[in-house]
């Protein structure tokens, strides 16, 4: 048997090589702890072993039983989710289920009642919640609007938008600028464009009624007019174009409301970070926007779900909707996890000023007006 130049046959381990052959070789012996020393260093891992596997048995780590971790662990959401009664200023007049598996957006159609689009379907609805046409997509749709006269459809893909008559028959594709980056979350219609909020690019874009691009809102176009990006962290990125010709676009890291005129010029932002009914609170918010016919905005949040009025210059007014209105499909929990994530909440305002609000959970339009309303 040969021997390796590495070990010292006489002791069968191997011999200590250094890098620096005039150094000395470590051969100080291995020392063993015999007797009261071994009992007690051993006494010792078997402790700290049973307290760390104490402590993992006390974490759920799945989150579906209670823990008994004491309570300075526990995030309380009650401070959060709890609301003043007198700031609540709407009712819930009706509900209309919706026959799909996945609610994604609502619009309201101009000449009366609303329409809602998920799974792979568009389905329409008269004012009572009657289903009056059902539409089948080749894919999922994210989101819906009307042309004016309501004849026109614009309904919003991953990355592209088709526009439908009013017979449903499929009359021209968008998708000029969209690339496989892009995730389409929210279309907008005022006078002959179409807005088409890029959740994917961060960047709003600008078609004419032929599906021609005229004009991106992106980093590139904030930057040269010294604004910050468009920051958005998920799916959720909505733009409005209201009656008064000015383009409104959340953006959700932001926290805010950005408005801009139609060819893109800033002209101001509002809203604030901040747990307080008053604020937007979470990673991203708000995820919906519309606007009632006296000019004041509606929101709707998601983390915490609640839906909320603020006047024509941004500032708080009141809640149409507490997150204690969701709470029966445990839509107010805080998310933490993607298994827990529920549905997110769209909102729309029909003719007659009513609030719509597309609730997932539940999969049903719930409809509310001011509690001043007869």
């Amino acid at each position: 048997m040969t021997n390796s130049p590495m070990s010292d046959p006489r002791h069968d381990r191997p011999t200590p090589v250094s890098s620096n052959s005039d150094a000395p070789a470590d051969v100080t012996p291995i020392q063993v702890m015999t007797g009261s020393k071994s009992a007690i260093f051993w006494a010792g891992v078997v402790f700290i072993a049973g307290v760390a596997l104490f402590a993992v048995i006390q974490v759920d780590s799945w989150g579906e039983r209670a823990n008994r971790l004491p309570s300075r662990f526990s995030l309380d959401t009650s401070e959060l989710t709890s609301v003043d009664a007198a700031q609540v200023a709407y009712k819930e007049i009706a509900a209309y289920p919706v026959e799909m598996e996945t609610l994604r957006a609502v619009a309201a159609i101009p000449d009366g009642g609303f329409a809602v689009v998920g799974d792979v379907e568009i389905q329409r609805f008269d004012e009572s919640g009657r289903k009056t046409q059902q539409i089948t997509t080749d894919s999922p749709p994210t989101c819906i609007a009307f042309a004016l006269d309501a004849n026109l459809i614009y309904v919003g893909f991953a990355a592209a938008v088709h526009c439908y008559d009013a017979g449903g028959e499929r009359r021209a594709v968008f998708n000029e600028g969209l690339n496989e980056d892009s995730m389409i979350t929210s279309l907008a219609v005022f006078e002959d464009n179409v807005f088409v909020a890029d959740a994917g690019q961060r960047a709003v874009l600008k078609f004419d009624s032929e599906g021609e691009l005229l004009l991106k809102i992106d980093e590139e176009k904030k930057v040269e007019q010294g604004l910050r990006s468009f920051v958005v962290p998920s799916a959720h990125f909505d733009v409005l174009a209201a009656d008064d010709g000015v383009l409104r676009v959340v953006n959700p890291g932001a926290r805010s409301i950005e408005a801009f005129t139609l060819e893109g010029d800033a002209l101001g932002a509002w809203g604030e970070t901040s747990s307080a009914i008053e604020g937007f609170f979470g990673c991203c918010n708000p995820v919906a926007l519309s606007m009632l016919p006296d000019g004041r905005f509606v929101t709707a949040e998601k983390g915490i779900p609640r839906v909320k009025i603020y006047d024509s210059n941004g500032t708080f007014e009141s809640i149409v909707a507490p997150p204690a209105a969701f709470t029966n499909e445990s839509t107010a929990k805080i998310e933490i996890r993607d298994s827990q994530r529920n549905g997110v909440l769209d909102v729309a305002v029909d003719r007659d000023g009513r609030i719509l609000v597309l609730d997932p959970n539940r999969q049903t339009i719930r409809v509310f007006i001011e509690n001043s309303h007869e």
